[in-house]
């Protein structure tokens, strides 16, 4: 795999097929679930990101606060 700056995955069309495509709610609810728990990397590959997109992801749906409820929506799903 391509490794772009900082050793994050970078954008490579195999591994990443949803480049620029908007988050369903099952994605944003398995990353919230596993983040924390595995790499970033390891999420980027499951759902087909990059890591800095699961990275930022992550951030903005914490300081939006919409982090837990998606955690918690992960069971349900």
């Amino acid at each position: 795999l391509c490794m772009g700056v900082n050793c994050r995955m970078a954008y490579h069309p195999e591994t990443c097929s949803k480049h620029y495509r908007a988050f369903t709610t099952k994605e944003l609810a398995y990353l919230c679930y596993w983040y924390g728990n595995v790499s970033s990397r390891e999420i980027a590959l499951a759902l087909g990101r990059t890591q800095k997109s699961i990275l930022n992801k992550a951030e903005r749906l914490k300081k939006s606060g919409q982090f837990d409820s998606y955690k918690r929506m992960y069971d349900r799903l």
